[in-house]
């Protein structure tokens, strides 16, 4: 269900002066960032030698400067993907990289760079992997294989000595797989994963991708649950992910984007982008929010979520034009309702495909990117970075929640779903259209913060138009509409 989309107001906000992380001499590339836990802002990029060799450098920023570059990755060529940087709870930043046939990884922190490690190569490894670390110190890894045309996904975890036995997460033969987009631990130690795939299809059509969800229990990955079917997603896309998944105080959020093909242009370029979020509990309990719409818009960067200190929740992402490059950043906050979307102005740049292109420091209350320019003289591409205050940010929201279905019908029971609250509920009524109140829900009111179910039997009322009233013990009070048919 489509909760109800909000006005949109873009305002302009300055962000930072942006910083060149790449010497003059150097040919970046793709780019990613992180922040450990002593707050040090990390920053990957990755660099072309003369002779078509690729080389990973990274630097950090601590002290308000920047260190100089520290070579991370020997030399190496045919690079089919990358994923990184990551953040242990040892504090050790690992990156990690794959070619036609090993995935390979490695750290660094107060003691220099550690060793390679590869990921046994049983089964062999092909590309499209995704790393995290779970709450014990592990590091995840998911990779997809050409095994049996299906593509199936396999995990195994690193315990910093072995490998565990590799693990498949999709069906053979019953699923093939795109590529993993998120893997997850969440508060209680559970590892998700989120993943793109097509349904028993014979032959790969990438108009009817689903994307799908697996939680890991009981020493297996759980059943497969599809949230979203039907969506259009751009083939290059399949090399980063489009999604990611974050736990709040009270719920799951997972963020992702798909669109209207445009037939009259590449199939890379849909003719409208629209962005979501999928809100739940459990997978039971679940809504669907539309944030965004443009035509003529595209993106190959993923929506990124985060939360900050006061739990709301936050969603940072660049579409672009046709004609365009990535010259523009959006940014909405959750509180009550989604806000914004804010506008940042980054110039004739783009962000690349690869890495992690956002981040939200906790210790500065910022969000940092990185990006790439293009040098006009010496046609060099070069990785910047900047960042953007939050505090800067208008946060003031009123109370707002959302009502769907808005339209129901005359049944004996019709189930109404209330999103967008956070506030601890007073009363919930509903009024007929001549102010007077003809049932009160909150008896009935079942749920958890932020989202509830409310029953309403209106087999002795008459069609028309009929008002939820909700007040909160704050003493904030809203009214929504809806329409009773016969």
């Amino acid at each position: 269900m489509i909760g109800n989309l909000s006005i949109l107001y873009f305002f302009s906000i300055t962000i930072s002066p942006p910083f060149k992380i790449t010497p003059d001499t150097a040919y970046g590339a793709h780019s990613g960032i992180c922040i450990d836990s002593i707050g040090k802002v990390w920053v990957f990029w990755e660099c072309w030698g003369t002779q078509g060799n690729e080389y990973i450098f990274c630097n950090y920023f601590e002290n308000e400067k920047w260190s100089e570059p520290i070579n991370f990755f020997p030399e190496y060529t045919e690079v089919y993907d990358w994923d990184g940087p990551i953040v242990d709870k040892y504090n050790k930043i690992w990156f990690w990289g794959g070619d036609a046939r090993d995935i390979f990884g490695r750290y660094i922190d107060e003691n220099g760079l550690s060793e390679l490690i590869y990921v046994p190569d049983f089964p062999s490894c092909d590309f499209w992997h995704k790393v995290a670390p779970d709450l014990k110190g592990n590091i995840w890894v998911a990779w997809t294989t050409d095994w049996y045309g299906s593509y199936p996904i396999f995990t195994a975890y690193y315990d910093g000595e072995k490998w565990s036995t590799p693990l498949l997460v999709t069906r053979l033969m019953k699923e093939i797989a795109c590529g993993t987009h998120a893997l997850f631990c969440d508060k209680e130690g559970r590892m998700w994963i989120l993943y793109e795939n097509i349904l028993y299809a014979r032959e790969r059509d990438y108009d009817t991708c689903a994307l799908s969800l697996r939680r890991f229990e009981n020493d297996r990955w759980g059943d497969a649950y599809v949230f979203a079917r039907d969506v259009f997603i751009p083939p290059e896309t399949l090399y980063l992910g489009i999604s990611n998944i974050i736990q709040t105080k009270t719920e799951y959020v997972i963020s992702y984007y798909d669109g209207i093909k445009d037939l009259s242009y590449p199939v890379r370029h849909p003719k409208k982008l629209r962005i979501y979020t999928l809100n739940f509990l459990n997978l039971t309990n679940l809504y669907l929010t539309k944030i965004w719409e443009e035509d003529s818009s595209s993106s190959t960067i993923p929506p990124y979520l985060f939360t900050d200190k006061e739990n709301r929740i936050w969603v940072v992402y660049s579409p672009y034009k046709k004609e365009k490059r990535n010259n523009n950043i959006y940014l909405q906050f959750f509180d009550n309702k989604w806000n914004g979307p804010y506008k940042f102005e980054i110039g004739n740049c783009f962000l690349s495909m690869a890495g992690n292109q956002f981040v939200y420091d906790h210790f500065r209350e910022r969000v940092w990117f990185t990006y790439i320019v293009k040098d006009t003289i010496t046609k060099k591409r070069q990785v910047y970075v900047r960042f953007i205050e939050l505090n800067d940010i208008p946060l003031k929201s009123k109370l707002e929640f959302y009502i769907f279905p808005s339209i129901i019908t005359n049944k004996n029971v019709n189930m109404l779903s209330l999103a967008g609250v956070k506030e601890e509920i007073f009363d919930i009524s509903i009024f007929d259209i001549s102010g007077r109140k003809v049932r009160n829900l909150y008896k009935n009111l079942k749920g958890f913060s932020n989202y509830y179910r409310l029953y309403w039997i209106p087999d002795r009322f008459p069609a028309g138009n009929y008002y939820i009233y909700l007040k909160t013990k704050n003493k904030d009070k809203i009214f929504k509409k809806i329409i009773l048919i016969k």
